[in-house]
Parts: C-alpha cells; structure tokens; sequence
C-alpha cells in the first residue's frame, strides 16, 4: 500500500492527474492519513499548491480519507500566501462536499478573512484547536490551551523523537508565539530527521513571530550538515557566512563536511573562503589539522589538476611547513574508493621520493595501511617491495593492528598485513591482537590456532588473552588447555593498562 502511495505522490508532482487517478482508484485502496499529511506539509512548505490541490480534489472518494484534514492543508497554504480569494474557493468546496469542518478549521479561515479585512460568514470557535481528533492523532488526550503548555509539549516531543508529532502540533499552534529555545529545538529535530524543507517553514514562520530571530550553534549546523547531504551547497555556504555574521559557531562536523563537500566538486575557491572565514575562531574549533591541506590537495585532483596536487604537498614536507606525522590518509582512502589510478601513481611516486631522498617514510606507510585497508593487496605488496622501510614503521602498523582489532569482522586486514610482513619484528603484538580479533568474530578454530603459534614461538599469552580464549573454547563446548584466569575481562584488562603505562614510564 505503501508503495501505491508514493506512485500517487510521484505523478501528482509531476502533474500526470491521469495516472494518479487511477492510482488512487484502485479497489481496495485506503487512507493513509500520515502518508497524505507528509505530501501535504512538503507542498505547504514547497509553496506548491497545484500538486496539494489535486491531491485533495483525486481524495474525494478515498476510503477513510479526512476530508476536513485534506482542505485544512489547502487553507495552511492560503494563509502562507495570504490568498483570501483560493481560501473562499476552498470554502465554497467544502461546503458543496458537505464537509463538516473542525473548529481547527474555522478558526484558520476566520484567520485568513480577518487578516484581509473581511466579515467571517461564520462563528469562529474560542479555541485554536478542535479538541478531539488532533489530540489523537498526536497522541494527546487533550491539546495545551496556552502557548507555555505548547512549548513544553513540543520540547517533549522533540526530546522523545516524535519530530513528525512536534511539527504537527506547530503548524496547529503557527498563530502562537512560541520560546525562542522551543523553536530551536523544533528546528534542530526536524533536521536531525532530514526534514529540511518543514525546518525551513518553521524558521520562516519564527522569523515573522520574533523580530531578530537567529538559529542557535546546534542548529545553525545540523542545518549546514542537511544542505550538504542534500548537495544544496550554495545554500550551506551562505547558512555558514549567516552563522558567522551572527556571531555563533559551527560545529567541528558541520566544517568539516562542507569543506570535503568542496573538494569533491573540485571547488579549491569555496575552500579558502571557509579557512578565511573561521581564522579568527579556529584555534576553538579544534579542526582536523589537515583538513585545508588534505581537502585542497583533493580539490585539485578533482579538477584533473595531479600534478598541483603533488606539487602542493611535497612542498609542504620538504620546506618542513609539515613534519612527518602529517597524515594525508583521507586523501589517500577517497582517490582509491574513486579508482583514480593517475592521481594514485603520481602521489605514489612522490611520496617513495620523499621516503628516498628525504628519509621521510610515515607518508608512504599510510599509503601502503590505506591499501591493506581497501584490501588492495597487489598494491600494498608493490608499495612494499619498492619501499623497504614501509616495514620498519612500527608504531603506525601497530597503531593500525589495534584499531582493527576493535572491530569485528577486521581479522582479515591483520592477516594481509602479516603476510605482506612476515618478518615483522613485533610478532608479539600482531598475534595478542589478531587473537583478540577472531576472539570478536567467535573465531574458535583460528583462536587455537594463534594459541598453538604463540606457544610454539615461546610467546607469553597475557592473562586477558587467556581469558577471551578460554570463555571462546567453554562457549563451544571445548576443553580449556590451561588454567584459566579466575578474574573478570575488566580487572584483566586494567591490570595490562597499569602494566603497560609502568613500562612506558621506565622508558622515560
């Protein structure tokens, strides 16, 4: 049913009437009342009113359909666009349908015939909601009848993840003025929820209600963050100059994805205008501390410009503007998830010239982890084999071994990288964390395995070790080879921590 719905949305936007007649006519078909509000609410906030229009008038003999409802939505949009002369037209329709309209209703269009100095043909209800059927439909046994009892209803909807419920209950209360908080988190939930276009109609709405009114930090960046995933980013640069001007501060993610946004669409200009406008707040930001150099870099290889990309970078390892540490792994992951082979080679050859002539090795170890990473394992073997010190670069592979041995189903990446390296001077570590791996995937048969290699090679299990493979083995019915460990995962685990902080202090 589900699916004959959207069918019948995507011909009305279309404005094929012909066929969403048919859709809406098939036997058996009835209301959906939440799927109808969702187009509704989009035509409302889309100023669409042909598409809302042909959706109540192809209704009419819907089964289960609030005919009410329907034209109340007509009304939401005659009283966005002031239309007095639409709403008399969907009065008249009303009543030609014999529609008993709510006081919801009547209180709208006494509204809308007030606003343009008109008689009301009719008694307008006290009460800005009819009582009944909204409440339940929100979920209420009775709705609030002063504007601080709406303020709190819609923050505890908003705070429950009812957005859909919270929205509604606005746009029954849009005659109200609300708290600047309640709308801000009305906002933020509706783009939490990727409700950008009902975002946007409350903030309209609000902008009128409060004279001044500015989005918060929080959803002045979920708003960012939406017209990003949306690819609207015109539209989030200039809500970014407005969270700025206004003297708020975005989010670490919200500048983030905008900035990679840019790369991606090649746009070097967009960049440089984001990192000129937050120099003067960037130390509180804490942004990656790559982000400008890895985007602009990726910028310029989506303008098919590799050999400025290259340029860019190696100039800024050889002149010492980045020291070794600088990771460049983002750049490296987004050129191999988008197969460019050509910008791969050229960064390549730079970075094995950098390693060569400049001992500068930790940016081509990245590579070759990035490589392991995506499973490109004839890639990472020539990276190798031309790049000797890739395998003395013990702290980053470590570094990596670790990470992957957090997440289930990574056992993989570890054996790829003992393979490449199987002289890898740090054995213990690499079979303590791949066993702490198939250990994740319930891996029983490679947990005894790893066990029976690191007894044969006189390495010492730590008691943590012991305990997962033991709990592994009893979990499958299997005896345990040794005594295990009496304690529980926590005290194993803290007493290795306070172990291996005392030896790095020895170090010291």
């Amino acid at each position: 049913m589900g699916m004959m719905f959207d069918l019948f949305f995507a011909f009305l936007v279309t404005g094929k009437y012909k066929e969403a007649k048919k859709i809406i006519e098939t036997p058996g078909l009835r209301a959906k009342p939440e799927r109808l509000e969702w187009f509704a609410n989009k035509c409302i906030a889309n100023n669409n009113g042909e598409s809302l229009e042909a959706m109540v008038t192809l209704t009419q003999k819907l089964f289960d359909c609030d005919r009410d409802k329907m034209y109340y939505s007509l009304l939401l949009l005659c009283q966005k666009n002031n239309d007095l002369e639409k709403a008399e037209s969907v009065w008249t329709k009303m009543q030609e349908e014999n529609v008993v309209p709510r006081s919801r209703t009547l209180h709208l269009l006494g509204h809308i015939f007030k606003a343009n100095n008109q008689k009301i043909p009719f008694t307008v209800p006290e009460n800005w909601y009819e009582s009944d059927d909204d409440s339940a439909a929100i979920g209420l046994s009775s709705l609030p009848q002063q504007s601080y009892q709406v303020n709190e209803k819609i923050n505890e909807f908003c705070k429950n993840g009812k957005h859909a419920e919270a929205y509604r209950l606005f746009l029954m209360a849009k005659d109200l003025v609300l708290n600047v908080s309640c709308y801000n988190n009305l906002i933020k939930a509706l783009l939490s929820h990727g409700s950008l276009e009902e975002a946007m109609e409350v903030k309209k709405i609000t902008e009128n209600h409060i004279k001044g009114f500015v989005l918060n930090d929080a959803a002045s960046s979920l708003l960012i963050l939406t017209q990003v995933r949306r690819d609207y980013l015109k539209e989030a640069l200039s809500s970014f100059h407005t969270l700025l001007k206004n003297g708020k501060k975005p989010s670490q993610l919200a500048t983030t994805r905008l900035v990679q946004a840019f790369a991606q669409k090649g746009d070097e200009e967009s960049i440089r205008e984001i990192e000129k406008l937050i120099e003067p707040i960037h130390g509180t930001l804490k942004l990656p501390r790559m982000l400008f150099i890895n985007n602009t870099a990726l910028a310029r290889i989506k303008n098919n410009n590799c050999d400025a990309a290259t340029e860019y970078i190696e100039e800024k390892f050889i002149s010492r503007e980045l020291t070794e540490d600088a990771n460049l792994s983002f750049v490296f992951r987004k050129l191999i998830e988008d197969k460019e082979e050509t910008a791969l080679e050229k960064l390549s050859a730079m970075l094995e010239r950098l390693a060569n002539q400049f001992g500068i090795c930790k940016p081509v170890t990245h590579l070759f982890l990035q490589y392991i990473e995506k499973e490109k394992v004839n890639d990472a073997e020539l990276l190798l084999q031309r790049n000797k010190a890739i395998s003395e670069q013990r702290s980053y592979i470590i570094a990596f071994i670790i990470q992957k041995s957090r997440i289930k189903g990574q056992s993989k990446k570890i054996r790829i990288l003992r393979d490449l390296i199987p002289d890898f001077k740090d054995q213990d570590h690499l079979l303590h964390y791949l066993l702490k791996s198939y250990y994740l995937e319930k891996d029983v048969v490679s947990c005894k395995a790893v066990y029976e290699e690191m007894k044969a090679k006189n390495i010492a299990l730590t008691e943590l070790s012991l305990k997962r493979l033991a709990v592994l083995l009893k979990e499958y019915g299997q005896p345990v080879p040794f005594t295990e460990p009496p304690e529980s995962f926590t005290f194993y685990a803290e007493k290795l921590r306070n172990e291996n902080e005392s030896h790095s202090s020895d170090d010291d």
